[in-house]
């Protein structure tokens, strides 16, 4: 198993008539637990005011300091705040994988 990913989440193995056989691994199992993050833990692990996602945006290196000081509300757009619910589905599918590995038979 590949430990940043988890492996493939769906692989399938295609048997030709000839006898010979090709794999598609298609998306990851870290892919998968992003792709499948349940919208409520998107919300609570997102900042609720204009001043915690500034701060985020500025630590993260996406918004410089000086920009925030200028506008906390005009310091950053939409796009910033997909990004970070990107960001945040992989910190969720990393949280999976984690336990995953730590489970005990």
């Amino acid at each position: 198993m590949d430990t940043k990913t988890g492996g493939p989440a769906f692989p399938h193995e295609y048997k030709y008539g000839d006898g010979t056989a090709h794999r598609e691994d298609g998306m990851s199992l870290r892919d998968y637990f992003a792709a499948n993050c349940p919208h409520e833990e998107v919300e609570d692990r997102i900042p609720k005011t204009c001043g915690d996602l500034a701060d985020i945006f500025v630590a993260l290196g996406w918004v410089s300091m000086e920009r925030r000081n200028r506008s906390v509300i005009n310091c950053y757009t939409e796009r910033h705040v997909q990004r970070l619910r990107a960001l945040v589905r992989y910190e969720y599918a990393d949280d999976m994988l984690t336990a995953r590995g730590a489970r005990h038979d």
